[in-house]
C-alpha cells in the first residue's frame, strides 16, 4: 500500500490548532494526539481504514477493536502497531464523536482545540454514546 506525506506537523499538549484545517489534518492530528505519535503509524492507519470522516463514521466499536487486533496481529515489515487498551478506547471515542457531529448535521473541527481539550470530547462522545445504548 502506498503511503502518502503530509506536510502538516502535529502540536503536543496546550497548543491551539489553527482554525480552518483540511479533513486529513484534522485526522492526522487527532490520531497524534489519541497517542499515534510516530508520523507512520498515523499514516498507515489513515492509508488502510481511516481515511476520511465518512470512514471513520461508519466504524462501530467493534471495528475498532477488530482493527486493532488485526493491526496487532501484523509482522513489523507489515506496519505492525500495537494500539493498547488506552488508544483503542480513545479510537473508539473518535468513532462517535464524528458522529455526533454528523447527529447534528456539523462538520467535524479540532478549531481552538488542544491535547487535553479534545481527550476529553473523546470521553464525552464514549459517555454519550454509552447513555444511548442503555435507553
Amino acid at each position: 500500500m502506498a503511503s502518502t506525506t503530509s506536510p502538516y506537523a502535529p502540536v503536543d499538549g496546550d497548543v491551539v490548532v489553527d482554525d480552518d484545517m483540511t479533513e486529513k489534518n484534522i485526522i492526522i492530528q487527532s490520531l497524534h494526539w489519541i497517542g499515534f505519535k510516530q508520523s507512520n503509524q498515523w499514516q498507515n492507519i489513515i492509508d488502510d481504514p481511516l481515511g476520511s470522516f465518512a470512514d471513520i463514521r461508519m466504524l462501530s466499536e467493534k471495528d475498532i477493536t477488530a482493527m486493532a487486533t488485526e493491526w496487532a496481529g501484523r509482522t513489523a515489515q507489515n506496519g505492525r502497531i500495537i494500539f493498547g487498551v488506552r488508544r483503542t478506547k480513545l479510537l473508539k471515542g473518535l468513532t462517535h464523536w464524528i458522529q455526533d457531529f454528523y447527529r447534528v448535521s456539523d462538520i467535524p473541527n479540532i478549531n481552538k482545540l488542544n491535547e487535553n481539550v479534545f481527550k476529553l470530547q473523546l470521553q464525552r462522545a464514549l459517555t454519550r454514546a454509552e447513555i444511548r445504548a442503555n435507553i
